[in-house]
Order: structure tokens, then sequence, then C-alpha cells
């Protein structure tokens, strides 16, 4: 191992203080929270989420008692599901030390961190949740969303396709549609978002069009489709993610008594 790597290594452990040798749960089974978080009119302080498997490795930085620039940081760990459906994660919280930035040299012995309270991300939604932590004897609630700045697009061709479950419907239960699909996305405040998918097998051929928003780096997606076989309703996609490889998300659709609910994806053609 290099001393890069050492450095790094030595770093992690001590903010995160062994969270990876506790895991409990893996980030596939919950949304992707990793994004810049905040509180609307409340500018200067904020938390920066990474997460990794079932851990969100958060940064706080907030000000404190004397007003000046002070950070946090915890290893939350996700809990399971609460009474609400919300996804919770809780770890201690850490305050750090160390050596000046500017220095000539750095000196990673210099480098200490304490515990000076608990920390708990409580995600109501996909783009909401409570912060609840303490430092010493002083407890503070927040509520903080998905901070935006600027718009993903999804527009391109991709491979991919559509895995559901259906009630109410012709055919009902689990179902797969693959194939091709292509997005076309206008720009700005009012954006646009059009999805056809032509599956590779037979079948109908549908297109989804609605108005598009996004909170921090995911997308949403909220209109009606149509299809060629005449069937039509509306529908919601949401938690849509786009990489350098495709783009990814779930959805949900109705007409008349008809519900799906399910996932899409594909790679970037």
């Amino acid at each position: 191992m290099n001393r890069f790597a050492r450095h790094v290594q030595r770093t992690l452990a001590i903010l995160a203080l062994g969270v990876a040798s506790t895991l409990t749960a893996h980030a596939a089974t919950t949304t992707n929270y990793t994004d810049q978080w905040g509180t609307q009119n409340e500018n200067g302080w904020g938390l920066s989420v990474l997460q990794q498997d079932g851990v969100l490795f958060i940064d706080m930085f907030v000000f404190g008692p004397d007003g000046k620039p002070t950070w946090y940081v915890v290893g939350a760990q996700f809990q399971g599901v609460g009474t609400s459906g919300d996804l919770v994660f809780s770890g201690d919280l850490y305050a750090v030390t160390g050596p000046y930035f500017g220095a000539p040299s750095y000196s990673e012995t210099n480098v200490n961190g304490g515990k000076v309270g608990t920390f708990t991300f409580d995600a109501g939604t996909v783009n909401s949740a409570t912060v609840t932590y303490n430092v010493g004897a002083v407890t503070v609630v927040k509520n903080v969303q998905r901070i935006f700045w600027s718009y993903e697009n999804f527009t391109g061709t991709y491979h991919g396709g559509m895995v559901a479950d259906a009630t109410g419907c012709t055919t009902n239960g689990h179902q797969e549609k693959f194939g091709n699909f292509a997005i076309a996305q206008t720009p700005g405040d009012d954006a646009t978002l059009t999805f056809t998918m032509t599956p590779e097998s037979s079948g109908a051929v549908c297109t989804y069009t609605g108005a598009y928003s996004q909170a921090g780096h995911l997308g949403a997606v909220t209109g009606t489709y149509s299809c060629d076989d005449s069937t039509n309703g509306t529908f919601s996609m949401f938690e849509m993610e786009k990489t350098v490889n495709g783009m990814n998300g779930r959805f949900s659709a109705a007409s008349g008594t008809c519900a799906v609910s399910g996932r899409l994806g594909g790679v970037l053609r």
C-alpha cells in the first residue's frame, strides 16, 4: 500500500472509527442519499452526504458558538425502516483537529478525532429528511432537503428495459419489458421530458411525456403516456439518476383500474 493510500485509510479510520466493520445493509436496498443537503432560507451551513453500501459518510459544516466555521463528521449506519416507512441512519458524531493546511509539511500523526455526540438522518422521502444531533448538552433538530444547482440532461438513446408489477390490469403480476428507449429533454426551469420505449420483441411502443423537475442530482417527471395499442394513462418517474454510463430510476403508471409500479434503466448507446 502506497503512502497516499495509507494516509487516506488512516484519516477515514479516525473520522468513521471503524464503521465499515459493522455494516448491516446495502445501498442497493435504499435510495441513494449522496448529495448536498441543507435547509431553505438558512444559508451558510449544510451537510455533504456520501453513501457507500449501508453507510452515509457526512461532513456537517455549521457555525460554532463564536460564529466561526465549525465542522463535524459522522459515519451513519442504516438502522432499518421506521414506523412511517422512513429510512433511518445513525452514528456517533466526531470533531476532528489537525495540522494547519498552510504548513510546509503535513504530519498525519497530528490528526485526531473525538466523539462529541450522536447523529441521526431520518429520511421520510426520497428528497427530504430530518437530522437530529447533539454536541454535548446542545441538541439540534433540522428538516433538510437536497440542494439543487444544475440540471442533469437525460437526452440520449439507451438499451435496457422496465421491470414492474401490475394489479387491476388485463395481465397482472411481475412483468419485464426490454428493448431500446429514447429520451428527449428540454432545458431550463420549464423543462419537459419525453421517454419512448420500443420493445425488442412484440409489444406496444409507448411514449411518456411530462414536466421535469429535480432535487439535488435526482430527477422526476409527472405526466401522461400513450401507446400504439390505444392504451393511455398517467405516470410518474422519480429517483432518476444519470451517469456517464446510462440512467436508472423508478416509476408508477395508471390507466383506469390498472396500476403498474417498478424500475427502469439502460446503458447509453
